[in-house]
């Protein structure tokens, strides 16, 4: 089980129950702390006062009764009372202070802490247990159903990651690349674009991020790269089953991440800048990217994650963007993406399907094995093909579809792919 909860950019993100569990039992502690605080605060502060109001009483019952003895107070007298309250102050002090030392000693506030802590590292430690002890390597037994009609607004993935900066080769992970602060660089001229074409997106940034995902694909040998708006996901995995095969930079995360981000960056603006359009002036020298990466504990999630990313964020942020252009922040505060696009079908008349599936889902790229002959020899060559998945599920066939590295056209039939074309 576990809680979905909706974050800022548009991202979908996953708690697991223990750690929903551990902010509530954390929030709880601190209140139950400050009101103990401020309780003994004031007790403090009471039994203070009175111990002031004793000694004061103390000294006038004294004087009055020396003045009706008709003696006289000396110097030494004056000395010796004063350092017989100084005594009882100083024997007060000591007394509230071997107090407050025997209430530290005792299995208070602290303890009870310790006591919630350990109960949050058992709940933490039994839930790691049993979702490596539900993981499998090829775990496909799962309801696969997907209805578009209302599973695309509610879908979602699971994922382990681990501090690690080294990824052994039998292990597959994603990486995620996002455009910083791409949203306020291309802002003016995604409204312009779309009061030209009608389209929430920029075709040329569009195409250009394509461009950029085979220009990665091929430099740092990854399987498949999925691009939607401002972001692009990558699947690595060791195909070679040799002896000695690794990961790129044998599996050097941090390494990889900062290559990434940079490679990304460079391209993307090299593409812009072949587009010879003046409108990317301004931003081809400010385009950076941030990067993550995600290990998954099944070939289930790792299908799941394009899944999500095409189906649910994908569309998501499709359908955000359009019902912005048609509406106030205001009256779209407190709608889903179902209501959205309901709300451009009954105010305006706009169905949501009738957009290109590119700009709905994103795009696929891979890697097309094509053979050729010349002079009674057969050649072969690479080339990118894009492509989208409407009817992408979580299944074997398309895991191995998605982590295969040297596929042919043909391959690609059963799938049912849409708009698939060379990419030039």
């Amino acid at each position: 089980m576990s809680f979905t909860i909706e974050l800022d950019n548009n991202q979908c993100g996953v708690i697991s129950p223990a750690l929903y569990m551990m902010s509530l039992l954390f929030s709880a502690y601190i209140i139950y702390v400050s009101t103990s605080m401020i309780s003994s605060r004031m007790s403090m502060s009471f039994v203070s006062i009175r111990d002031t109001d004793y000694l004061i009483n103390k000294s006038d019952k004294t004087n009055e009764q020396n003045e009706s003895n008709g003696l006289n107070q000396s110097d030494e007298l004056n000395e010796s009372d004063g350092s017989d309250e100084l005594n009882e102050s100083d024997e007060s002090e000591e007394s509230n202070e071997s107090e407050k030392s025997k209430e530290s000693n005792e299995p208070g506030e602290l303890g009870e802490f310790c006591k919630i802590l350990d109960e949050l590292e058992k709940l933490v430690s039994e839930s790691d247990e049993s979702y490596e002890q539900s993981s499998t390597k090829t775990n496909f037994n799962q309801n696969t159903d997907f209805n578009p009609n209302t599973d695309i607004y509610t879908y979602t993935y699971t994922h382990t990651k681990r501090n690690v900066n080294t990824v052994s080769a039998d292990s597959e992970f994603i990486v995620r690349l996002e455009g910083n602060d791409f949203s306020d660089l291309f802002g003016r001229l995604r409204i312009e674009e779309f009061a030209e074409s009608r389209t929430p997106f920029i075709n040329e940034f569009k195409h250009a991020m394509e461009m950029t995902t085979a220009d990665i694909i091929k430099e740092f040998d990854a399987c498949v790269g999925h691009t939607h708006s401002n972001e692009i996901s990558l699947l690595f995995k060791v195909t070679d089953t040799s002896e000695g095969a690794h990961h790129i930079y044998n599996g050097n995360m941090i390494k990889l991440l900062t290559s990434l981000s940079s490679f990304a960056s460079v391209q993307l603006g090299k593409h812009l800048r072949n587009k010879k359009l003046s409108k990317f002036d301004s931003v081809v020298d400010k385009l950076m990217f941030n990067s993550e990466y995600k290990i998954f504990s099944d070939n289930f999630e790792v299908v799941n994650y394009f899944v999500s990313r095409s189906k649910h964020e994908g569309f998501k942020r499709f359908v955000d963007e359009l019902s912005a252009r048609y509406f106030s922040n205001e009256s779209l505060a407190q709608l889903d993406t179902f209501e959205k696009s309901s709300k451009l079908n009954s105010v305006y008349n706009i169905d949501v399907d009738s957009y290109s599936v590119f700009i709905r889902y994103g795009t696929f790229v891979k890697r097309e094995l094509v053979r050729f002959s010349y002079d009674d020899q057969v050649y072969s060559k690479y080339n990118f093909i894009r492509f989208a998945l409407p009817n992408l599920t979580p299944t074997e066939e398309y895991y191995n579809m998605l982590c295969s590295k040297n596929c042919e056209l043909w391959e690609y039939l059963e799938f049912e792919p849409e708009l698939l074309s060379r990419l030039v």
